[in-house]
């Protein structure tokens, strides 16, 4: 199950070329088998498309499998959740993507696999919001792959069904915290804002190792005497 992207050019539905491989930016929300089960993105940029995703992540093989021993048994129904988190603006509406949540359902049972390669994501985000398209592919990963590794006939034969789509809004907002205010700045240079007449360090209460400056005062001073003057 992906999400791709869908524009003119080579990223539209025309048939394609054998052998092409159109620069297009995708989310596989979930590449999967009795064996195993694995998450990726590849956000392209100026047509060009990374030849690995930086932010793939696989379920536990341990957890995930055929059997009823397995967190999730491959071979009973469950639900797959995707979160898209991104921060809100000061009107509550969602901006650069963050991270991709994962989760894994079944009973009481739950896994969840994390994206939070944020600076490789963002690239996403305005694509996400208006530019990609669902797509399902169904195919023959053949005995040895990156799911399952090697395998043997376990790997072929099963039957899947996809039921119950939803797509909802503004439901994976991160919620910053509060402006916590720490030391001074080494610099007012670092605040780079005009008129502003003192810097300190800060963080949001949430985002504790995430620092940044923040000019903290305005006020206009005048002095009446130049430095060294008598």
């Amino acid at each position: 199950m992906y999400l791709v992207e869908a524009k003119q050019e080579g990223c539209g539905w025309d048939a394609k070329e054998s052998g092409e491989a159109p620069q297009c930016s995708r989310v596989e929300l979930m590449e999967a088998n009795t064996n195993g089960f694995k998450v990726a993105s590849y956000p392209c940029e100026n047509d060009q498309c990374p030849e690995s995703s930086a932010s793939t992540e696989y379920v536990n093989k341990d957890e995930y499998g055929p059997g009823a021993s397995y967190k999730i048994d491959s071979t009973q129904p469950f639900t797959v959740k995707t979160h898209f988190y991104a921060i809100a603006d000061s009107n509550g509406k969602a901006q650069e993507l963050e991270k991709i949540e994962t989760c894994l359902m079944q009973g009481d049972n739950k896994i969840t696999i994390v994206q939070d390669e944020k600076d490789f994501l963002q690239a996403l985000s305005m694509k996400l919001r208006y530019n990609m398209a669902a797509v399902m592919s169904n195919y023959d990963a053949g005995t040895t792959n990156d799911l399952s590794g090697q395998c043997t006939n376990a790997c072929a034969g099963g039957d899947t069904k996809f039921s119950n789509f939803r797509w909802t809004t503004n439901d994976s907002i991160i919620d910053e915290g509060d402006l916590v205010i720490e030391q001074l700045a080494d610099s007012l240079a670092e605040c780079d804002e005009e008129d502003c007449s003192a810097c300190h360090i800060a963080h949001m209460s949430n985002r504790v190792d995430e620092k940044f400056p923040v000019c903290t005062d305005y006020t206009v001073y005048k002095y009446s005497k130049m430095c060294g003057a008598a």
